[in-house]
């Protein structure tokens, strides 16, 4: 795994406080960010009104596993990223990126399992 970039979330998405950087929730392989423990919880028992929320604010989770969905090579330095629906998936080479738009869902269904195996 390879060192991420500052997340693109600075407001949690139950609370819109700002962040503690301490409180995390890892849901179908992304990262999301929180005010506190009691946030975290909201977000455990409805993830989807969390991306829901960071979609609407123009944040984004990221991946918990740094590996291009498409080639399932490290990310690419400069971290390009294609964001839709609250989420945001990193990509190793510009030939990735209109993979991933064309199949945002299967991309984070890749992630999600990425996660899920350690990877």
């Amino acid at each position: 795994r390879r060192a991420a970039p500052p997340p693109p979330q600075s407001k949690c998405p139950i609370s819109g406080k700002a962040v503690d950087g301490s409180s995390l929730v890892d849901v179908d392989g992304f990262r999301i960010l929180t005010a506190g423990p009691a946030e975290s919880d909201a977000v455990r028992k409805n993830p989807g009104k969390a991306f829901a929320a960071l979609a609407k604010n123009r944040q984004a989770a990221v991946p918990v596993v740094w590996v291009c969905p498409s080639m399932m090579n490290p990310v690419n330095n400069t971290f390009h990223f294609v964001q839709q629906g609250g989420k945001r998936i990193y990509y190793c080479c510009n030939p990735c990126q209109p993979r991933i738009k064309r199949d945002f869902n299967g991309a984070a269904a890749t992630m999600k399992r990425l996660a899920e195996q350690g990877s």
